[in-house]
């Protein structure tokens, strides 16, 4: 599957872009073939059928679009509708709430670097025209439209193909590297603990050569199927290698990361996967690794938590493979 373009596809100058779409939900112009904007202070209406969205123009959630009900909260917070992991926003920063017919207005929530709405600071509610552009903070920004069903399920599809691996459904490396870094800024500002998981196929190789890349490909997914029956919601599996996996753990130590490590391998090892008349062994190998550090590091914390797990891993391929390095 090819990854769209999405810096190009919201680009500002494109008529085309969500911001263009009228809360009416009339067509454009058949003479013009452009979508009309709506008057700068023409506030927007969300009609019964349609779909408020807010999508994130900035970040490594760029492309991400929210569905928005009655209100919802922007802030540092995960418990926000609308998280943003930037230090720089609030953890309560701004509010959108819906009126009884359908208008949306937005209040700052006493942030400390403020919002603002179309380049202009909010210094008291204001009802949002559709294709409002918001700032929170100086670089969070986020676009405010309304549009239908089958287009908000549009954007919401190019988002999963622009973060997902095709072919196991697992997030992708680029994906995966832009959390590592939210990730690790989070632990440092709670003190919270974050621990990372490598997993690598054993004999991939020998694998594609003895049945073929298409029982190499049900490998990649019967594995993929495994590691995602036992982690939780809030952890993140990515493939960031042809045959090496990811995991990411908040809130969790270094002896319980090697422990859902072990679990995991168990649980690989012990399920053959059965494919036509083939039964295909597989066993995985893993290195763990948690930040902060028992030791101090000079280096990036995200780069020295991958090398660090990485380092493990490969301790774990030359110790004989199928088997869990965390320390």
């Amino acid at each position: 599957m090819q990854t769209p373009d999405l810096s190009k596809l919201y680009s500002d100058e494109d008529e085309r872009e969500a911001s263009g779409i009228e809360a009416s939900g009339n067509r454009a112009n058949e003479d013009t073939n452009l979508i009309r904007r709506p008057a700068p202070l023409e506030a927007a209406r969300a009609g019964a059928q349609d779909q408020v969205l807010v999508m994130v123009l900035h970040g490594a959630d760029a492309g991400r679009v929210f569905r928005i009900g009655k209100q919802a909260t922007f802030g540092r917070e995960r418990s926000a509708e609308i998280p943003l992991d930037d230090t720089a926003v609030s953890r309560e920063h701004a509010k959108l709430t819906r009126d009884s017919q359908g208008r949306y207005t937005l209040t700052d929530l006493g942030s400390s670097n403020g919002t603002f709405v179309d380049g202009t600071r909010l210094e008291a509610p204001m009802r949002l025209a559709n294709g409002a552009r918001i700032q929170l903070g100086p670089t969070q920004v986020v676009r405010f439209f309304v549009t239908d069903a089958v287009e908000a399920q549009l954007y919401e599809q190019m988002f999963l193909a622009s973060t997902r691996d095709p072919l196991t459904q697992s997030y992708n490396r680029r994906y995966f590297q832009d959390r590592l870094a939210a990730e690790i800024a989070y632990s440092q500002r709670h003190k919270a603990p974050v621990s990372l998981l490598l997993l690598d196929v054993d004999h991939f190789k020998q694998v594609n050569d003895q049945y073929g890349h298409l029982i190499g490909d049900e490998v990649l997914r019967h594995v993929a199927r495994s590691v995602e029956s036992l982690i939780r919601a809030e952890d993140l599996f990515a493939r960031v290698g042809g045959e090496e996996f990811a995991v990411l753990v908040r809130g969790i130590p270094n002896d319980h990361a090697v422990h859902l490590a072990e679990r995991i391998r168990v649980e690989i090892a012990s399920s053959s996967l059965r494919t036509g008349g083939d039964t295909v062994n597989v066993t995985v190998s893993c290195g763990v690794a948690s930040f902060p550090f028992e030791e101090e590091r000079k280096t990036d914390p995200s780069e020295a938590i991958y090398s660090l797990a990485d380092a493990r891993l490969y301790r774990a391929k030359t110790e004989g493979r199928n088997r869990t390095v965390g320390r």
